[in-house]
């Protein structure tokens, strides 16, 4: 026995020449040491060398670190002896284990990409991320080894992305990207030369832009409504003054040649030889009276749009305010009639409207326009669907039910919004409290 047995084995000399304090004395686990010594003494039982080596054996001691052994016996049985060879391999399982722990977080940091991160030689993909496989729709075995430009970057946008690896861009641009079932998607590629393996390679993150571009196009649509909004506010100021010149010469007109008790009225008669009585009588007859009331019913109703329209673009202050239900939905009706006129090209008050309301309805907290634009939304897209079934069907006639209805129990109002037109299938009516999902 060399200096170096007993030092491998963390005991001393003494310990190692009686079998049964060897045991003891080297492995202090009671179990572990049953373990090993039943292994080393069936092996050595065998009488065959290769059975009698033991690889990557721990050396355990209270209060320090685990060391590491490999033990070979080799049978000399004339003599009746075995020569016993041990190798400390302590330091090759320390660098086993801490390459292990390295490759692990490597792989831990590479799938908590949130794209899809990949390395390629010439376009071919060498090793990729979870994330790839999901965005792609690919498995790992399939994307390995797969042209990455030929199968995961649009054609019309190939050579774009083949450029730019070729001059090595290593900023962010976007193109479009397809799936592993043919759909595309918007994709932000970023790209970078760096060395893998003794060779130049490029290490590739991809990330779905979808929600992004969709959120940029309703900031986008925003603006483009607030300036609708800005310049519907605008022509109705415009148009109110004018209108109200007509509103308020039709009623001057009412009463200057109706009203037969102002004594200017009976002095100008008299003055070109008539009365104001006969005045009144031929406009009787000639229904003029009527024609006057008419042009003060259409300013009304139309100062009355022009109000609700102003109302509705004004922006809100995301306050609750106490609004009348009825108010609320008599208001929008009158805004969807205007809307469907000029925009889609029918007429939206050939619609049948039903009215449910509940009599003496409180007044509710709500922020108005939030809901007014609900309301207008359920009615647009209903007379929508409602018009395109009636161009398929002849004698359709469309119906919108509103209906308002308290509930004692919950101290709520509901507001219900019901149209005959063709309905929804099971998957819309599954996707229609989703995000930007549209038909």
């Amino acid at each position: 026995m060399n200096d170096k047995f007993p030092e491998f084995y963390q005991t001393k000399r003494e310990a190692l020449v009686d079998p049964d304090d060897f045991w003891s004395s080297v492995y202090e686990d009671p179990v572990f040491r049953e373990q090993i010594k039943t292994r080393v003494i069936t092996d050595c039982a065998t009488g065959d060398p290769s059975q009698m080596i033991w690889e990557d054996i721990p050396i355990c001691r209270k209060g320090s670190e685990p060391s590491y052994i490999t033990a070979k016996n080799i049978p000399l049985p004339e003599k009746g002896l075995m020569i016993s060879t041990v190798w400390d391999v302590t330091i090759r399982k320390k660098a086993e284990k801490a390459l292990k722990e390295s490759e692990e977080r490597y792989k831990a940091l590479h799938n908590a990409s949130f794209g899809g991160l990949f390395i390629h030689d010439q376009g071919i993909i060498l090793d990729c991320n979870q994330g790839l496989c999901e965005i792609s729709g690919y498995a790992y075995d399939e994307l390995i080894g797969i042209n990455a430009l030929e199968n995961l970057i649009a054609p019309e946008f190939r050579e774009t992305v083949r450029k730019n690896i070729l001059s090595g861009v290593d900023h962010p641009y976007e193109v479009v990207g397809i799936r592993k079932d043919g759909t595309s998607y918007p994709l932000n590629v970023h790209g970078k030369s760096v060395p893998y393996k003794g060779r130049i390679v490029r290490a590739v993150e991809y990330q779905d832009i979808t929600e992004k571009v969709k959120m940029m196009e309703m900031v986008i649509q925003n603006e483009k409504m607030l300036s609708v909004g800005g310049l519907a506010a605008g022509m109705a100021h415009e148009i109110n003054n004018p209108l109200s010149g007509v509103t308020q010469n039709a009623e001057l007109l009412v009463n200057r040649l109706t009203n037969t008790k102002i004594s200017a009225n009976r002095n100008a008669a008299e003055s070109v030889g008539t009365t104001i009585e006969a005045i009144q009588e031929f406009m009787e007859i000639r229904g003029v009276p009527r024609i006057l009331n008419n042009i003060t019913d259409c300013g009304v109703r139309m100062s009355t749009v022009m109000d609700n329209m102003l109302n509705f673009a004004r922006r809100s202050d995301s306050s609750f305010n106490k609004h009348n239900p009825v108010e609320l939905i008599e208001n929008i009706l009158d805004l969807a009639k205007t809307e469907y006129n000029l925009v889609k090209g029918y007429d939206f008050k050939s619609i049948t409207i039903q009215k449910e309301f509940e009599p003496n309805l409180p007044l509710i907290a709500c922020e108005g326009n939030q809901i007014q634009q609900v309301l207008l939304n359920l009615l647009k897209n209903g007379a929508y669907a409602m018009f395109e079934k009636c161009s398929k069907r002849k004698n359709y006639k469309p119906v919108f039910t509103l209906g308002i209805h308290k509930h004692p129990k919950s101290n709520m109002l509901q507001i219900e919004v019901e149209d005959n037109g063709p309905g929804m299938d099971k998957e819309t009516q599954q996707k229609i409290f989703d995000p930007f999902f549209t038909t």
